[in-house]
């Protein structure tokens, strides 16, 4: 993936391949944590999307 210092809830989504909304509920449930930007825009550093591939990663293996 880019080098960029922030990372959209549909990058951090596809990096975990789930929806979304599944970002959102874990953003809300506060299992992983968000930078507001101006307007309301929901955005993530690269070590944010660290710790979500890595809590995505650990969710598919508990399924299995």
């Amino acid at each position: 993936m880019d080098t960029k210092d922030f990372f959209s809830t549909r990058d951090i989504a596809r990096a975990c391949g789930v929806s979304t909304q599944a970002i959102r509920n874990w953003v809300i449930e506060k299992k992983v944590k968000d930078v507001q930007k101006a307007g309301g825009r929901r955005v993530f550093i690269q070590a944010d999307m660290d710790r979500f591939v890595a809590f995505a990663k650990s969710r598919k293996e508990r399924k299995m």
